[in-house]
């Protein structure tokens, strides 16, 4: 099944970037801001893996039975108490979840066909979005101040395809728009967007950059 986060919380319920444990494949990955590696004394928790075998898998067993544990805890426990539960496990609750329908069980397997969109993987607050941000963010600190503008500037001056909604893509690097940027600690623009800029970064980086 290909598909985006949005589909995956409709389907597998999987909570994703707004969970502590982002990815319910990964049994060792937690977001950094959730600060939850800070507390693991067993050191079996990560916050920084950047290779596949660094990872600890989940399996089709493991799926189903955190939607079970969710299952049986949401009769015990105090909502405020179940909403920390289901954000540091990454995953929501439903009566009607398929990891909950136990003739499914020979047939359904999560872990087999989950398969993540590369384009929202990539431009939706992910890779291009914090790699883009981490070299501007380096040029301000080597001193070059206005280099959203610079980049602004370069955008506004490019001549697009007609295919492309360019009108707007400077604007996402407008001096007003830097603070928040960097509020987030990564570029925040459209999927679509980030498609079509990669190129124009690219060379902004290798053939333009002012410093």
């Amino acid at each position: 099944m290909l598909q985006d986060g949005g589909a995956h919380k409709s389907v597998w319920h999987s909570r994703g970037d707004a969970a502590s444990k982002f990815c319910i494949l990964c049994k060792n990955l937690f977001v950094q801001e959730s600060q939850i590696v800070d507390e693991d004394g067993t050191k079996l928790l990560s916050c920084n893996v950047l290779k596949w075998d660094e990872l600890v898998k989940a399996s089709n067993a493991d799926l189903r039975n955190t939607a079970r544990y969710l299952e049986r805890k949401a009769v015990t426990t105090p909502a405020q108490q179940f909403a920390l539960l289901q954000q540091s496990l990454g995953m929501t609750y439903h009566k009607h979840s398929l990891l909950l329908c136990r003739p499914l069980d020979p047939y359904v397997q999560p872990v087999d066909v989950y398969m993540h969109d590369w384009m929202h993987a990539l431009f939706v607050d992910g890779v291009f979005n914090l790699v883009l941000y981490l070299m501007l963010e380096t040029v301000l600190q080597l001193g070059l101040t206005n280099v959203y503008s610079v980049f602004s500037n370069y955008i506004a001056n490019w001549r697009w395809p007609h295919r492309v909604h360019s009108y707007h893509l400077h604007e996402i690097f407008t001096a007003d728009r830097r603070d928040k940027h960097r509020l987030a600690k990564h570029i925040k623009m459209q999927a679509s967007d980030g498609l079509s800029l990669v190129s124009v970064a690219a060379l902004f980086t290798t053939k333009a950059m002012p410093i």
